[in-house]
């Protein structure tokens, strides 16, 4: 006599697969069985699974670790079980030196996309949280009868909702410095350098400073820009 588990049995095994994400992905990359002799009966869909991966230049002749999003780092060799069976579609190089300047509110994919890989996720001070979906806020807020050119890689945050509530309705100052680089002035008073290692403590004086050059560079910038000094 055959038996079968239960539904509770079953329920148990799934939060034990549920821990183990790798395990899914193997499940779901796995290619599909022979077609069934059978008549009539249909073959298992694969779904559809989307898998970031991001690999330095030294991985292929090194250090051989890749990152995955939402797995962490991986081994080539088990990378390469991760995609067996599956279709894959090659996306084109993204030059993180790119900058982009548009009139309008909302920030372009282009824009969203190197954000979230430059900054890898919220950059609120001493937020954890490491994801795609995102508000995407402007540190110098949109001004609809402003000038050209406000939204882009110069002006863009990505912050967790709650976050972006509290920058928004509290007295949260945030500067931008560069394409990683903010720097944050709490209701209390103090002020948190936030780049890509995290989130530092600083010291009013050296922020303030800080912003002064920032300042003092953009103008610099804009001007060499309406000169034609730049390319």
């Amino acid at each position: 006599m055959t038996l079968h588990p239960t539904r509770d049995e079953l329920r148990a095994e799934a939060f034990g697969w549920m821990a183990h994400p790798e395990r899914v992905l193997d499940l779901l990359t796995t290619p599909d069985p022979a077609p069934d002799p059978a008549p009539g009966r249909p073959a298992r869909q694969r779904p559809r699974v989307i898998a970031h991966v991001h690999l330095h230049e030294a991985a292929l002749h090194r250090w051989g670790v890749a990152r995955v999003e939402e797995l962490g780092p991986l081994l080539l060799e088990r990378l390469a079980g991760l995609v067996a069976g599956a279709d894959i579609e090659l996306k084109p190089v993204i030059d993180l030196t790119d900058r982009t300047r548009v009139t309008a509110y909302e920030h372009p994919e282009s824009v969203k996309e190197r954000v979230h890989l430059r900054t890898i996720g919220d950059v609120f001070p001493h937020a954890t949280r490491v994801a795609r979906n995102l508000d995407l806020d402007h540190p110098v807020p949109y001004d609809r009868d402003g000038p050209d050119g406000q939204t882009g890689d110069h002006n863009a945050a990505p912050l967790g909702r709650t976050d972006h509530r509290a920058k928004t309705h509290l007295p949260y100052t945030v500067r931008q410095l560069g394409p990683h680089d903010y720097v944050w002035r709490t209701p209390h008073g103090l002020y948190r350098h936030i780049d890509a290692t995290g989130t530092h403590p600083i010291d009013p004086d050296e922020a303030e400073e800080l912003i002064r050059d920032h300042a003092l560079q953009q103008a610099i910038d804009t001007i060499e820009r309406d000169l034609g000094l730049t390319g």
